[in-house]
């Protein structure tokens, strides 16, 4: 088991192995499975013991695993680093390290190390080298590594192996591969241990001095090989390679089968999907321990639900990437890729995890911060409040003590006035006595003195008193104003309070459901960006983890309004879906990949990094395309420096040479941490940042290694984000004053918000910063008072802004409604390239449109509702005509329709069910139904799926069979229904077109395509068929010298000669540079635009999808070139190209396109040729104007009916002919020619001139398209049509009469200006019966063109799967041994599986080698043909199930999968017939399960014919060469006659219809033979008439009875009389002599022509018959 089970791929085939392995040791040894495998692992291992020789098994796991986990703890040590390894070890981790080491350990032991990227292949390599001591050698390849650089590198690591026996592994993956020389070098390594002339001299010089001790020390003598070979075997002792591959490679199969050393010199190690418990442990990783987590993932409960969530969401990921590879968008009809498939990788796990614990930690710091904030604001407003309510109180408790205050001091007052009275009058009376006694005085004044002392106290304390007092009440004022200024504030803050502790019990929900979305949904459209975040909250709910089920958006979470107003400044659409994107590139840690069709998120970056570079966190942006030859010293500068980068419009995959900066894969310098690009290490700036954008709709070419290190993030628009760009668009062409308030409204408002926010964020930083109570702090009342109030006027003044931003907004809606038919227009257009690459339309591009369609009706009413439902109709009707010359005929209709329905949407959205039916048809399987009667049985089928299906249809059924009857019958016979009002009261049951259409999809699917231009007709108000064709010079006036004109070429006419045309006729045909683009010629063209461009030429490049390497140097030069100053006004640049994917998506948005393809439709066809005439060619130039002119209209019909013939299908031609523009103007100008030179030669011969006229006619017919025909019956039909459209074209008489039913002609050939003539052909009517095909037939050609159209848009709606080039064994066919009851699976079963049955087979093979054995030499002329059909499907047959057996042992892995077998089991996986069976015998034309149903027939055909003999009938069809059967009764005819095979001829009668089935045949005859398998095409035999007749009603083929084959002699047969007859060519398919596409490619065998002529009796001229197009078949396939 430890050896075998290495190599298979996946644990299924483990399983089956060991399960097979116990089984036989239970059959032979009686030995169970507990016996044989005691343990489920059985682990041998010398990690962790004492030494190489400690090899032991291992019985604890537990320890086994610490021992790794130690060993990766001191590799992570020893490999410290910004982007140091970090391993997570499992047990199955620990089984491929262990595994690994196990084969390094041993001489040349290389490892092949298979598995998905992401499952750890890189990192079990370096931690086994680690922990042998080994050195790790790795390369880093780029865009520069070439083959030299390799040999270089790959010469040192071996010198330090050999010379100095240091052990080292060399870790290479898919990308060092690439080159298949290295690829060589590297088996040769493995095999040998050595590279043929890798040394030279001075190398050898130094292994000659190294090894030469060597030599001694192992006794061999010191010649140069022993030397050499001792070098050598240092090499592989010590010199190891881990080749690290993707088996999903598409040339991964390829490498194997070409290097087998791959295989046989190293040990494959399958690496299968991370299990539950990788997961699971590298969660706990991550999250680490409780101490050091984060607060809110410390609980046991919590940590438990994480490690059950986290691998759950990994799941539901990986789910959706297996499920919604492709998707549609926001409803059905917008279908747009998904670039979903890479996303659930191992990397975006890491992903998730980094961003949950970050943005955990992030959002618990901001949380907890504002949180403080909001609680110490409230405690100081409630601190604040509790203190006014002291205040108020002191201040009521110091009013009585003023007024108690005051009364004492009055008092004190009035006393110390009679104190001071008392003391004057006593100081008076002394003066007049005096006498000495002063003792009574002083003590007055001592009193005195004492009351004013009390005086002055009683005055101070009232003083101190009313102080106090005002200075309370001045504190209860400020306090009372602030609360009033702070409003409602303090409840708010509450209630952020109270959200903040609710968010913090939600935190772990969101932020998880957060880092999945950025994680995972990154590439996701908006709806399934939604189902995802579904999907996400369902495990987080079955887990117990709670989350905000109100606002679970990424932008309502992590969002942050006052950044979404900036990004929205900066040219970002004000859309959920565009801002959610803008943050997953934010938080993502990779560096972001934009998809970015519109080119949207390349004019944001542009814009952001300006801001940031005014801001100062940045430098500035450069902006580069990866095409510059400059690109690598752009990004080296910038990284240096810390710019942003700005990688624009990637056209592949990043360089290679970028992979370390993708990996942030940093390395120590002696500056500090630096990053290698190229060959160069860059030291690392942490200002830098990396943007990449393209244009591509897929990234299906990026290998997986490139997808993992990078986030693919969508940036497409969405219908709400372009509305709102197209309505600012119409708003400023139609009010620009309007639009420029509303600007510069919406940015003031957007400043009046920030500061409004700004001064909130003020305001609360000071409450909560206040120290003390803030009533005390008069200053900071102040400030803060002023900073409410001024807030409260900027509250106010954004009211007011808000109020005329709602009116300026109400005018605007006015215009709403416009833009959201041109957003739906846009759309329409945009998914046109999931059909044909080359469709790809920009964004400016449907500006500019809009823009010249208000420009040109701008005469009506400014603001008149006709003028904008005209401008809703012009805008729609001109995008449809300018789209429509860029498309080939076969996408017009499908564009037309999708673009009708879009626009229907916008108003009343269309129901998904009616929708998917009409697209699809009805849901399930369809049962038989007997009603009504007068529809065929599948059409009754789907009409009673409809009725039960679709609401809208309830009661049609009843309807059908009851009252309304016969009015259906009548209505479902009519032979053009679309515009006919439906029976009964459906005409106003049915409200909406879509539901009509699904009707006639059910029961008139031929009415479909007409029904569908004439909704295009009514919804657009242009008809579909009748485009003004874009003239030449008119796509000269509307393009400019930077807009480069592209014709699409389709096997239509080539445009070179047009372009050359208008030049000639404005005198610049000198200055015209034509050139045919092709290898080499690269340079040559890059000369000419440059020169050309300057000096103001036309410069033509044809054939540009012939050169696809030098296209990105044409994209690049009419992106920088045209666009610059230098560039001529007058320059023109005109390609032409057949589609290609490899066109860059830039150079086809930017070009004004032109399809090429041929007209459709006579008057088309018509139209085309007279509009590229001259007006001296169309009318007439010599002397017969008047005949000429009938003639040239003749060959003009003639080529109109022969090119568009082609159009019914395979019944038209039996060979397909490419039947051209060129080939009518070669004509033509020979008709002129011989008209113009033949003149003397009639008047000398005496030949009337229109005789002489119609045979110049036929004999340019003749030379030009008769002769080019392959095939007779071909031939007839040219030379029909050719007689129809010239007989009687030449009269004199004024009523030219032609040979075919067209009226109105004489406008066309009285018509005296080629725009009268143009003018008459679009008035004349051109019937469908000019083709002579049955109306069945024109029926069944308009089905395939209505099959096609719904083919189309089921492609727009839900986009083609794309598929892998290589074959899964574990899951095609489920052919793998699944069930251990039947391991064995041979090629008889899978045979049975895809319609062979082994064993019927087996019995024919058997009776046909029986005849082949028992065969006379009498060899009759049928028992030949009879020997030759039976060897040939003997071998047919051996062959097929020789291939399926070596199948079988391939997908079991028996043996190898080789190319012939891959591309069998491809073939049987898609339903077709294999490349290696289609070369013999049955035409590959049907499915494989008709195929090998017809095969089985054929080979009972063949064995009952060499069992009981030659059959009573023929069966034609299972002859491989049914032309040998003809010649072979020839030949026994012209035995039996004694005549010579060229006298011998067949007699052909038609038998009896009692006859027709090959059970009841009549008995053989004596002459010829009776032969059936027949089936007529193009008419019916009549069986009572006994002739050809029409088709009946909705006929499209009739099988013929048994046909006699009598020989005969020619000469007799003429003898018996001429009878009518139509001599029908039989073909074997319905292809005829054509051959599919797909034959093509693997070059089948040609048909050589028809089987045999058949006469067939007929009543009516053969010649309709063979107009008609009637053959016979062999096969329907």
């Amino acid at each position: 088991l430890r050896v075998f089970s290495d190599g298979l791929p996946c644990s299924k085939t483990r399983t089956w192995l060991q399960d097979h392995l116990l089984g036989h040791c239970w059959e032979h040894f009686s030995q169970n499975k507990d016996t044989m495998l005691p343990k489920d692992k059985v682990i041998y291992t010398s990690v962790g013991g004492r030494g190489d020789e400690d090899y032991r098994e291992i019985s604890d796991f537990d320890s086994l695993k610490a021992d790794l986990v130690k060993h990766a703890a001191n590799y992570a040590t020893e490999d410290v680093g910004p982007s140091s390894s970090t391993f997570v070890l499992f047990l199955e981790a620990c089984e491929h390290v262990v595994r690994v080491c196990r084969i390094l350990r041993q001489p040349q032991g290389h490892s092949l190390l298979l598995g998905q990227v992401g499952t750890g292949r890189k990192s079990v390599a370096k931690l086994a080298a680690f922990i042998l001591r080994m050195i790790i050698s790795r390369l880093t390849p780029s865009s520069s590594y070439k083959f030299a650089t390799w040999r270089t590198d790959v010469k040192s690591c071996l010198l330090d192996a050999g010379l100095h026996g240091r052990a080292q592994l060399l870790l290479l993956t898919d990308a060092h591969v690439a080159d298949e020389r290295i690829l060589d070098d590297v088996t040769r390594l493995m095999g040998s241990a050595d590279i043929p002339d890798l040394y030279k001299s001075d190398d050898l010089e130094v292994i000659a001095k190294a090894c030469t001790g060597r030599c001694h020390e192992q006794r061999l003598e010191t010649t140069p090989a022993n030397i050499f070979r001792t070098f050598t075997r240092q090499i592989a002792e010590d010199f190891h390679i881990a080749m690290v591959l993707r088996p999903s490679a598409q040339d991964f199969l390829e490498k194997l089968r070409a290097f087998p050393y791959l295989l046989g010199c190293c040990t494959a190690d399958w690496f299968d999907e991370w299990p539950s418990e990788a997961l699971t442990s590298c969660a706990e990783h991550h999250l680490g321990d409780q101490e050091s987590s984060p607060e809110h993932l410390r609980t046991s409960e919590v940590r438990n639900a994480l490690l059950g969530v986290l691998p759950a969401i990994h799941a539901v990921a990986k789910t959706m990437a297996d499920t919604h590879q492709r998707s549609t968008g926001d409803d059905g009809l917008v279908g747009r890729k998904c670039h979903w498939a890479m996303a659930a990788l191992p990397a975006s796990y890491f992903e998730l995890l980094h961003l949950f614990r970050k943005l955990v930690e992030e959002q618990t710091m901001i949380n907890q911060h504002r949180h403080r904030e909001l609680h110490a604001a409230i405690g100081k407003i409630a601190s604040a409040k509790e203190h006014i309510k002291k205040l108020e109180e002191d201040l009521e408790s110091i009013r009585p003590n003023i007024e108690i205050a005051k009364d004492s001091i009055r008092t004190k007052t009035a006393e110390l006035d009679k104190f001071r009275l008392r003391v004057d009058s006593r100081r008076q009376q002394a003066a007049k006595t005096k006498n000495d006694n002063q003792k009574a005085p002083d003590m007055l004044g001592e009193e005195v003195h004492g009351v004013e002392t009390e005086f002055a106290r009683l005055i101070h304390d009232e003083q101190q008193l009313i102080k106090h007092s005002t200075d309370t009440e001045e504190k209860l004022d400020h306090a009372h104003g602030l609360f009033i200024k702070l409003g409602t504030l303090p409840q708010t803050w509450s209630v952020r309070t109270g959200d903040l502790r609710g968010r913090e019990t939600l935190l772990t929900g969101d932020m998880l459901t957060c880092a999945s979305i950025v994680a995972y949904g990154g590439p996701l459209a908006l709806s399934l960006r939604n189902n995802f975040t579904s999907s996400i909250q369902k495990c987080l709910k079955a887990r117990g983890i709670v989350y905000s089920s109100h606002s679970s958006t990424l932008q309502s979470l992590l969002g942050n309004p006052m950044l979404s107003r900036e990004w929205h400044a900066c040219g970002l659409p004000d859309d959920q879906f565009l801002i959610e994107s803008a943050l997953v590139v934010q938080k993502t840690r990779r560096w972001p990949v934009l998809v970015d069709p519109q080119q949207q998120a390349s004019l944001y970056i542009k814009a952001l990094g300006r801001l940031a570079e005014r801001d100062g966190d940045s430098r500035g942006v450069e902006v580069v395309q990866q095409r510059n030859a400059r690109f690598l010293l752009i990004l080296r500068s910038a990284l240096e420096c810390g710019r942003w980068v700005l990688l624009e419009n990637l056209q592949g995959h990043p360089d290679s040479a970028m992979t370390s900066l993708l990996e942030r894969r940093k390395v120590e310098t002696s500056e500090g941490w630096g990053v290698q690009l190229g060959d160069v290490v860059v030291p690392w700036n942490s200002s830098f940042r990396l943007f990449m954008t393209t244009l591509m709709s897929t990234l299906d070419g990026w290998p997986p290694e490139v997808l993992a290190t990078v986030a693919i993030v969508n940036f497409a628009m969405t219908h709400t984000g372009l509305e709102q760009q197209l309505l600012a668009l119409i708003v400023t062409r139609e009010k620009p004053e309007l639009e420029r308030r509303r600007v510069e409204m919406v940015k003031l408002a957007h400043q009046l918000r920030s500061e409004i926010a700004r001064s909130e964020d003020d305001v609360l930083q000071m409450l909560a910063s206040a120290e003390g109570n803030i009533v005390e702090d008069a200053d900071l009342t102040g400030t803060l008072a002023s900073a409410l109030e001024a807030q409260m006027a900027q509250v106010s003044k954004l009211a007011e802004w808000e109020q005329t931003e709602t009116d300026i907004h109400r005018e605007r809606e006015t215009y709403s409604a416009l833009a959201k038919r041109s957003a739906a227009v846009f759309f329409s257009v945009q998914a046109l390239e999931q059909i044909n690459g080359m469709y790809q339309f920009s964004l400016q591009w449907l500006q500019d449109h809009i823009v010249a369609t208000l420009g040109e009706s701008k005469h009506q009413g400014p603001n008149s509702k006709e003028r904008l439902e005209v401008l809703q109709r012009n805008i729609a009707k001109n995008v449809y005509i300018s789209v429509a010359h860029g498309l080939f005929d076969e996408h017009r209709l499908v564009f037309g329709l999708r673009l009708c329905l879009m626009l229907q949407s916008v108003d009343n959205k269309p129901d998904l069910e009616e929708l998917h039916f009409f697209i699809h048809g009805p849901r399930g399987s369809l049962s038989k139904e007997d009603d009504p009667p007068f529809l065929p049985s599948t059409e009754r089928a789907a009409l009673h799926a409809l009725s039960t299906q679709l609401p809208a249809f309830k009661g049609l059924i009843y309807s059908m069979t009851g009252n309304d009857k016969v009015a259906w019958e009548r209505f479902c016979e009519l032979p053009f229904v679309e515009n006919e009002c439906l029976p009964g009261d459906w005409e106003h049951s049915l409200e909406t077109p879509l539901q009509r259409l699904c009707l006639l999809r059910v029961i008139r699917m031929d009415c479909l395509p007409r029904a569908v231009a004439s909704l295009i007709q009514t919804e657009l108000g242009h008809p579909h068929d009748d485009l003004p064709t874009q003239c030449l010079n008119a796509v000269l006036r509307n393009t400019s010298h930077i807009t480069p004109v592209m014709f699409i070429l389709d096997g239509g006419h080539d445009p070179s000669a047009d372009i050359r045309t208008l030049a000639r006729n404005l005198g610049i045909e000198d200055t015209l540079e034509q050139l045919s683009l092709g290898p080499g010629q690269g340079p040559r063209a890059k000369q000419v635009l440059s020169s050309t461009s300057i000096s103001g030429g036309w410069v033509l490049l044809c054939n540009c999808h012939l050169d696809t390497s030098w296209i990105s140097v044409l994209d690049d030069f009419c992106e920088t070139s045209l666009c610059s100053h230098q560039t001529h006004r007058e320059f023109r640049l005109w390609l032409t190209c057949a589609p290609n994917d490899n066109i860059p998506t830039s150079l086809l948005q930017r070009s004004f396109k032109l399809a090429c393809p041929k007209p459709s439709g006579l008057r088309a066809h018509l139209l085309s040729m007279y509009r590229k005439m001259s007006e001296q060619e169309a009318l007439g130039g010599s002397v017969m104007a008047g005949m000429q002119k009938q003639l040239t209209f003749g060959l003009c019909l003639f080529h109109a009916l022969v090119a568009d013939r082609s159009s019914f299908g395979s019944i038209a031609w039996s060979s397909p002919y490419r039947i051209i523009q060129e080939d009518f103007d070669v004509a033509h100008q020979q008709l002129s020619s011989l008209i113009d030179n033949g003149m003397q030669f009639q008047t000398d011969v005496g030949i009337a001139s229109g005789e002489h006229l119609e045979r110049i006619a036929t004999l340019v017919v003749d030379l030009n398209y008769v002769c080019s025909a392959t095939d007779s019956h071909d031939r007839l039909i040219l030379s029909l049509i050719a007689m129809q459209c010239f007989s009687g074209c030449t009269t004199e008489t004024a009523d030219v009469k032609f040979g075919l039913p067209i009226t109105n002609v004489g406008g066309v050939l009285d018509a005296s200006t080629k725009s009268e003539l143009c003018a008459a052909l679009r008035d004349m009517d051109m019937p469908l019966s000019l083709f002579g095909f049955h109306p069945n037939v024109v029926s069944e050609a308009n089905r395939l063109t209505a099959n096609l159209l719904l083919s189309g848009l089921a492609t727009l709606q839900q986009g083609d799967l794309y598929r892998n080039g290589h074959v899964d064994r574990a899951s095609f066919g489920q052919y793998h041994a699944e069930d251990s009851s039947n391991s064995k699976l041979g090629g008889s079963d899978i045979a049975e599986r895809m319609g062979l049955v082994g064993e019927e087979l087996s019995v024919d093979i058997a009776a046909l080698q029986k005849l082949r054995s028992s065969t006379s030499t009498e060899f009759k002329s049928l028992d030949i043909v009879l020997f030759q059909e039976a060897s040939h499907h003997s071998e047919l047959i051996r062959r097929v199930l020789k291939s399926l057996t070596n199948l079988g042992c391939a997908l079991r892995g028996e043996s190898a999968m080789a190319p012939e077998m891959q591309q069998l089991a491809l073939s049987i996986g898609a339903g077709a017939v294999p490349s290696l069976w289609e070369a013999r015998g049955i035409p590959a034309t049907m499915p494989l399960l008709s195929w090998s149903r017809e095969l089985a027939a054929r080979a009972r055909f063949w064995g009952s014919w060499a069992n009981k003999g030659r059959p009573n009938s023929m069966w034609l069809t299972a002859f491989a060469f049914p032309k040998a059967f003809v010649v072979a009764l020839c030949r026994r005819g012209a035995v039996r006659f004694k005549a010579s095979i060229e006298d011998v001829s067949l007699e052909f009668e038609v038998l009896d219809s009692t006859s027709w089935s090959c059970e009841d045949q009549p008995k053989k005859p004596v002459e010829g033979c009776h032969v059936h398998g027949f089936f007529l095409e193009g008419c019916r035999w009549d069986s009572k008439a006994k002739s050809l007749a029409p088709f009946q009603s909705k006929e499209l083929m009739s099988p013929l009875p048994l046909v006699w084959f009598r020989p005969v002699i020619a000469k007799q047969r003429d003898q018996n009389g001429q009878r009518a007859v139509y001599k029908a060519p039989t073909y074997r398919t319905a292809f005829k002599l054509a051959i599919p596409h797909r034959l093509r490619r693997n070059q089948c065998r040609r048909e050589s022509g028809s089987v045999v002529d058949i006469e067939l009796p007929s009543k009516t001229n053969p010649e309709v018959w063979a107009l008609a197009g009637v053959t016979l078949l062999l096969s329907l396939g």
